[in-house]
């Protein structure tokens, strides 16, 4: 049993999409919120994107052909970069516990929804970017059984 649910879960196409969803439902401004006031649900939404971001991994990483993980990546890619995306163009506030404190910090509300966004957009998609180069490189390198093989030059 624990052997299929395992299965299931790192299938590539599975694990790509729980990622995807643990990602957005906790960013939905009433959930995100909920999570910085409440311990307990701050902690639960740290351990789905760990396990959740574990799965995707393993699953590109131990069962996903390169090419078939070059698509799992710039689907998140894509879509972490949307979010992070609204996140920084937003002209209002979402996240309102989350950037309660911001004015410590020498930042707006606003601003501090902004940045995160931008932090969310930018580094996190080369990290992706660079892991989809590293994918793809595997894919087009030729296997062993597939090698060139070199002619002697001649004399």
């Amino acid at each position: 049993m624990i052997q299929r649910c395992w299965s299931w879960l790192t299938r590539p196409l599975n694990a790509t999409l729980i990622h995807a969803v643990a990602i957005w439902v906790w960013h939905a401004p009433v959930l995100f919120d909920a999570a910085v006031t409440h311990e307990l649900l701050h902690r639960l939404q740290h351990l789905s994107f760990l396990l959740s971001a574990l799965f995707f991994w393993y699953s590109l990483l131990r069962t996903s052909r390169s090419g078939e993980g070059l698509w799992h990546l710039f689907f998140t890619m894509l879509h972490t970069s949307l979010l992070g995306a609204l996140l920084a163009l937003s002209p209002r506030v979402l996240y309102v516990a989350q950037t309660a404190h911001s004015l410590a910090w020498g930042l707006t509300p606003l601003e501090d929804q902004q940045l995160a966004g931008i932090f969310m957009w930018v580094p996190a998609g080369t990290l992706y970017a660079g892991a989809a180069l590293f994918f793809a490189a595997r894919w087009i390198r030729p296997s062993k059984g597939g090698q060139l093989v070199r002619s002697e030059p001649q004399r």
